[in-house]
């Protein structure tokens, strides 16, 4: 298999590219010189990024490639990009089907782990979309309980991110004993660090959420803002997958410097998010450290 290109100018009547197709299996001996699948593509600052798992028969893997015009690719010489995780690990022997979106800076990925129709879903992050750290809570999408629809696999996930109110859609496949595939739906919260510092800057002057301090912490920091306006304030933690751990503040404020402790000292270590909010037009989300 390789994979193609088409266009369209209204998403129903396609047209493909005559240079068909646009990115073929690596040569003999290589990771994917078997088959390749599954791209997932988007622009970033003008250059087109694809991310696509292939095999050379034995091993499944996710590699990358760019391109100037969506027509022309270029694999990394990185390639592969991402690999399976030890034996024994929720995503041995093979990662794939990758799903990409980039916001905050990162790149973020979910992508389908494990054996063959036992899947599930991860999720990794990267600063150039090349280098990939998976996330410790994985897998961040598992199996149903015994007996529903999607007891057996769930993989193949698309994303959809809405920057408005920091949330995800998943829609995924999934499936039982009988083999049975049908499509899920799932949703998120989802907390991308400096997504909410593009708010207006009338409204950044005003209102203002410190960087806590110390940071990096252990095992407790001080989190300081500003408001501007007698207002309702809420001011709530979250973990790297969007889950909310605590919340700080949650109350009518007057205007004036504020500042309120946070003691993680039950927590794990790793990254965590805070996000204040003033009434319903001001949001803004820092990123600290705990680390033991």
């Amino acid at each position: 298999t390789a994979i193609g290109h088409a266009s369209s100018p209204d998403g129903i009547s396609w047209t493909k590219d005559t240079n068909n197709p646009v990115l073929s299996l690596g040569v003999a001996g290589t990771w994917e010189d078997d088959w390749l699948w599954s791209p997932s593509v988007l622009i970033n600052d003008g250059t087109y990024h694809m991310w696509y798992h292939a095999s050379n028969g034995n091993s499944v893997r996710i590699g990358h490639a760019t391109s100037p015009d969506g027509v022309t690719w270029t694999k990394d010489i990185n390639n592969p990009v991402l690999s399976w995780g030890d034996a024994g690990r929720w995503d041995y022997p093979r990662v794939e089907s990758p799903n990409v979106i980039y916001e905050g800076h990162t790149y973020h990925m979910w992508y389908t782990g494990g054996d063959i129709f036992k899947w599930r879903v991860g999720y990794a992050t990267s600063l150039d979309g090349i280098s990939w750290t998976k996330d410790p809570n994985n897998p961040v999408l598992s199996l149903g309980v015994a007996g529903t629809w999607d007891d057996q696999h769930a993989g193949y996930c698309s994303i959809v991110f809405h920057k408005a109110d920091s949330t995800l859609e998943m829609w995924y496949t999934g499936g039982n004993a009988d083999w049975l595939g049908q499509i899920g739906y799932a949703t998120a919260h989802f907390i991308i660090d400096g997504i909410h510092d593009e708010i207006g800057s009338e409204l950044l002057k005003n209102f203002v959420l410190m960087q806590n301090y110390p940071n990096p912490f252990n095992p407790s920091t001080t989190i300081s803002y500003t408001v501007s306006r007698s207002d309702f304030v809420s001011l709530i933690v979250y973990d790297v997958l969007g889950r909310e751990v605590q919340i700080l503040v949650n109350e009518n404020q007057r205007p004036g410097d504020h500042s309120i402790d946070f003691d993680a000292s039950k927590l794990s270590s790793g990254i965590y998010f805070y996000t204040l909010q003033a009434g319903p037009d001001f949001m803004q989300t820092r990123k600290m450290l705990l680390m033991r």
